[in-house]
């Protein structure tokens, strides 16, 4: 029996501590977790294609400077997919080893645990070192806790990259060992992972802003604002809906996977800047207050993929998808929480040329102008049903013919490809989307429109400010500043 001193996270914990492990030689719990049998017992799959055809992919081969089989994942352009290890039950307590590698491009791989039936658990999220830029592969150790315990579970892989990296973007994966241990696991020391700023829905890692705690208010306030409102859009019923944990990073753009919301907030600091089109409801606005606009917009966008719990199975397009999620980000009709800008709506049309160019398959502000174009002339309660069928509530979509027969066809009477044609002359004919009647129309639901927590959140206000003074709680600037930590932040 030997006796080992790891350092690692603990599944739903912020706080990483140090255990001593008495542990005797056990069996590997993952089937195939050197990978000599191929992908055999794992399962890879999609979470977003990307902008290189016939990408993501994945396999096996042998690392030249390792002589045995690992796996991959191949992520260029943006792409996004994951790998996931057969269910197994897991008695007690126990580890997770496994060895980690990227080749030329940057990739952020993630290592997480599925519970049979329940949730996604976050183990690690990190830029792996990149082999071919001199860097050796990492061997990782993980806790898991009495939550896996008499569970059945699966390990979860997942990488991804950036849209403009396209060479080497692959994540690498090897000797993958999940034991469980029959003895006593005490804890000797504590300390902090990261900082997490809690909300009502949301919770925000604010680790590489820490001398910045007001974008994690941001965050946090921003997304619980309109967060019910983001789930009433999509027709999400409760226990469909899970809570997001945000991760701020550098950059711009975002993404989202399984409990998890990544965010770029370049914007928020006056960083890359970007001027409003010169058509459209933003036009003249100067590039900060722009660019704040588009942030929250990007928040809505990311936390409007995540809400939902997805399954797995079925066939998901990302031009679906993608024309959801920013369907629902400019359905919003409020100004920002923090920023006090005023709501997106139609600009994205106009920066995605949705007005020029029709293309009711293109994704994104294209795909969310032929939404809106659909409720116009066919009612909401369609969209439910098809966002149902592809989240996999409903029996999951099996294929484009299955959208049609399924979607398309009940909801409206035509194809897809006929509603296309039809679309595309009423764009010609200067059909134009009004947002806010429309949002009224449906009544899509508000967070703002429940009667009870306005009056809760005053009572708190004049508390607060009886307490503190004349100090005003409730302006929103035009642009954020350092004055906003305030209390709120509960590392």
């Amino acid at each position: 029996m030997t006796r080992l001193t790891v350092c690692l996270p603990i599944i739903l914990l912020t706080a990483s501590t140090c255990f001593h492990l008495s542990q005797a030689q056990t069996e590997n719990l993952v089937h195939n977790g050197d990978f000599s049998a191929g992908l055999a017992h794992w399962s890879p799959g999609i979470l977003n294609a990307g902008s290189i055809p016939g990408y993501p992919r994945w396999g096996t081969y042998v690392y030249p400077t390792r002589g045995n089989p690992s796996a991959f994942l191949d992520v260029p352009g943006g792409a996004f997919a994951y790998l996931d290890s057969d269910f197994f039950f897991m008695p007690n307590a126990g580890t997770l080893k496994v060895t980690l590698w990227g080749n030329h491009d940057p990739v952020v791989l993630g290592v997480q645990v599925k519970i049979e039936g329940g949730p996604v658990y976050v183990l690690d999220s990190l830029e792996p070192p990149r082999t071919e830029m001199g860097q050796t592969p990492v061997t990782k150790q993980y806790l898991l806790g009495d939550n896996v315990a008499g569970r059945s579970i699966a390990v979860r892989f997942v990488c991804r990259s950036e849209p403009s990296f396209l060479v080497g973007t692959l994540c690498n994966y090897d000797d993958v060992f999940v034991s469980s241990q029959g003895g006593t696991v005490t804890s000797t020391s504590t300390a902090l992972q990261y900082p997490v700023l809690r909300g009502q829905y949301v919770s925000v890692d604010w680790s590489k802003f820490r001398e910045h705690p007001e974008v994690a208010v941001w965050a946090q306030r921003t997304a619980d604002a309109q967060y019910r409102f983001l789930a009433g859009a999509q027709g999400l019923p409760p226990q469909h809906m899970r809570q997001s944990l945000i991760h701020l990073d550098s950059g711009r753009g975002g993404w989202a996977s399984h409990g998890e919301v990544g965010v770029g907030v370049d914007w928020f600091f006056g960083r890359n800047l970007i001027a409003p089109p010169e058509q459209g409801p933003s036009a003249g606005m100067s590039p900060q207050d722009y660019s704040l606009q588009r942030l929250d917009a990007e928040l809505y966008h990311e936390i409007a993929h995540n809400i939902p719990v997805v399954v797995t199975e079925g066939y998901r397009p990302q031009w679906f998808t993608e024309a959801l999620g920013t369907w629902v980000q400019s359905s919003v009709t409020a100004p920002g929480a923090y920023t006090g800008i005023r709501a997106q709506m139609e600009d994205v049309f106009w920066y995605d040329d949705a007005y020029l160019h029709p293309d009711a398959f293109a994704g994104y502000g294209k795909g969310a102008l032929f939404l809106w174009w659909l409720i116009d002339n066919h009612g909401i309660d369609g969209l439910h049903v098809m966002v149902s069928q592809c989240y996999g509530w409903e029996r999951a979509w099996s294929s484009e013919e299955d959208i049609d027969l399924r979607g398309f066809i009940p909801w409206t009477g035509r194809s897809k490809n006929q509603l296309a044609q039809e679309y595309e002359s009423s764009i010609q004919s200067g059909w134009r989307a009004n947002i806010a009647s429309l949002v009224n129309r449906y009544a899509i639901p508000e967070l703002g429109k429940d009667p009870v927590l306005p009056i809760v959140l005053a009572l708190l206000i004049i508390l607060l400010t009886t307490s503190r003074g004349k100090r005003r709680l409730t302006s929103t600037p035009s642009r954020p500043t350092v004055n906003h930590s305030e209390s709120v932040l509960r590392p």
